[in-house]
């Protein structure tokens, strides 16, 4: 099925997805999304201006790891799984 006028266009370019039950977070736009698997809108996890990268959800789905690079190199974070402020792992 195409896209029609005024319908909502397709997002492109998401990656490294890490998939836990029924969640799924990505990055797109260099910021981290979390969406349900079967669908529906995503909600954004992180807006620094920074990249952000690769994460993982924990085998418990509470936290979120992942690479961040907001001061000129790439660190650890963990933040919980629903959102918050980043915790930074790596110096």
């Amino acid at each position: 099925m195409t896209a029609q006028s005024g319908d909502v266009p397709e997002m492109r370019m998401m990656r490294w997805p890490s998939i836990h039950g029924d969640n799924v977070v990505f990055t797109y736009g260099a910021d981290l999304w979390l969406a349900k698997t079967d669908g529906g809108f995503a909600r954004r996890l992180t807006s620094h201006p920074g990249i952000e990268g690769n994460a993982r959800i924990s085998p418990d789905g509470k936290w979120l790891a992942f690479s961040g690079m907001y001061d000129g190199n790439m660190d650890a974070y963990v933040m919980p799984l629903e959102g918050g402020e980043p915790k930074r792992l790596t110096f």
